[in-house]
């Protein structure tokens, strides 16, 4: 019965023992950076300006619009490429 139990992995996180913040903060990246990836772009500091004071007012993060305008542009790519190319 002993090597059964050196054999299963212990479990983690015991009752009386909670963990760390730091190590909740290393678990949650650890997850979060296997179920989505990192979009990195620049724009002006104006325009970031704006757009932070535009999802204030609607009550917004800037993950949720930027998020909605890539779902949007996935499923009706070519009418937002035609758009941009005639503002140009």
């Amino acid at each position: 019965m002993t090597e059964q139990s050196e054999k299963k992995p212990k479990r983690e996180y015991r009752k009386g023992n909670p963990l760390s913040n730091a190590e909740r903060k290393r678990r949650r990246y650890k997850k979060l950076i296997q179920e989505h990836k990192m979009v990195k772009f620049y724009i002006s500091t104006q325009m970031k300006t704006y757009f932070i004071e535009k999802c204030n007012l609607e009550g917004v993060t800037q993950t949720e619009v930027i998020r909605k305008l890539i779902e949007f542009f996935i499923s009706d790519g070519q009418s937002i490429v035609d758009s941009l190319k005639k503002k140009c």
